[in-house]
């Protein structure tokens, strides 16, 4: 009984090192999901909060409107081009006083946002009343994994599918303007 104990033994040594290795891929996977989310969720709030700021600032009825308080909201880049450069600026920097080209050597750090580059189209400032401003951004969050999921599933698919390695994070923010 004793040899019998002592084989069964031999064959169990390796069991906890196979567990581990089965595992270990899903745990990954997990952990990397996770941080992919949680980096998608941080930029989003980042944009939110952006293009609230913009709305903010476009809001005072003295950038808004080319005139008195009665005269209609001016999104015109043509009559209003500073105010919008300036919102759009807002959104995308982080300030309204940026160089042109904005690059780290004129003033570090440059964007709020990994890349100005990424925001496509460029945010825009409406008005979808006679009392209300709209300022919406869209921007194209890349994944820390960058291209590895979309070689990843070449490998596993033979070369005929892939994944994006961006993904569009839209944000929009309304504000009446006084």
């Amino acid at each position: 009984m004793l040899l019998f104990k002592q084989s069964i033994k031999k064959f169990e040594t390796g069991a906890a090192l196979i567990e581990f290795a089965i595992i270990v891929p899903l745990l990954l996977l997990l952990v990397v999901g996770i941080s992919e989310f949680g980096f998608a969720f941080y930029h989003l709030n980042i944009l939110n909060k952006s293009v609230q700021d913009g709305a903010r600032y476009f809001s005072d009825s003295s950038k808004a409107r080319n005139g008195d308080i009665d005269m209609p909201i001016d999104t015109n880049p043509a009559t209003n081009g500073t105010n919008i450069n300036n919102t759009k600026n807002l959104v995308i920097y982080g300030n309204i006083n940026i160089p042109s080209p904005c690059t780290s050597s004129t003033m570090p750090p440059c964007p709020l946002m990994p890349t100005a580059g990424n925001y496509t189209p460029l945010p825009t400032v409406t008005s979808p009343d006679a009392n209300h401003i709209m300022v919406t951004a869209t921007y194209n969050h890349n994944l820390m994994t960058n291209d590895l999921l979309s070689n990843l599933m070449k490998l596993v698919s033979g070369g005929n599918s892939s994944v994006g390695s961006d993904i569009p994070l839209t944000a929009s923010s309304v504000l009446r303007v006084e």
